[in-house]
């Protein structure tokens, strides 16, 4: 039934996959929107959320003031957890939310949040992180934090109903999501969408008529 009509369905509404639309949008605007009045309050997403949200963003870095330093893609379009993700365990949670990139470059401070065991591999990432995040150079211009699914890098709620499909079968996105334990669900293939569901500005389509009789048996 939720199927889109184009397809031969009802085109009934799929209420776990708008719930996910409209939370995206309050976790968007909790990064790129301070006048919010809840702004500053701990707002609670779940994991399947968080995962889809950073596998759809990278930071742009300008004065890094709202870049986080641990969880967001801001290193070319990458994060630590994939640059490494052996060292990035091993960082305590709270400090992974709330680490933002200015206070943390400084004079290396991101290297004193590391705790737990560090064994070879964990001193090779480490080396490794200091020298591709060692020549980054703040700006005057703010962060800016980018949608890949649009064209001006925005988040809108409208055209995610078309292209989710198509998102969560993309290799990228699949293997972010199976990294951090979240099964990406079977979709059909972008080929195979509709057009309709591509472009959210189209016109809806028609409702298939129903046969004048039954078949006979």
């Amino acid at each position: 039934m939720a199927r889109p009509v184009a397809l031969g369905s009802l085109g009934v509404r799929d209420l776990e996959r708008t719930s996910l639309f409209l939370r995206l949008r309050w976790l968007w605007f909790s990064r790129t929107n301070d006048r919010r009045p809840w702004q500053g309050l701990d707002m609670q997403f779940t994991p399947a959320e968080r995962d889809f949200f950073f596998a759809s963003t990278t930071m742009e870095v300008g004065n890094v003031l709202t870049a986080k330093f641990w969880e967001d893609r801001w290193i070319r379009g990458q994060s630590i957890k994939d640059i490494a993700p052996l060292l990035h365990s091993c960082i305590p949670k709270r400090r992974r939310k709330t680490r933002m990139v200015a206070n943390t470059l400084l004079d290396h401070r991101w290297a004193q949040d590391i705790q737990g065991t560090i064994g070879i591999q964990e001193i090779s990432q480490y080396l490794q992180l200091w020298h591709t995040i060692d020549d980054t150079i703040p700006t005057n211009e703010p962060d800016r934090l980018i949608w890949k699914w649009t064209a001006n890098g925005s988040y809108t709620a409208s055209c995610l109903p078309g292209l989710l499909p198509w998102i969560l079968g993309l290799p990228c996105v699949e293997t972010y999501l199976e990294g951090m334990g979240t099964p990406a669900p079977q979709v059909l293939p972008l080929a195979s969408l509709p057009r309709p569901m591509l472009d959210h500005a189209a016109p809806r389509a028609p409702w298939p008529t129903a046969p004048s009789a039954m078949p006979a048996l």
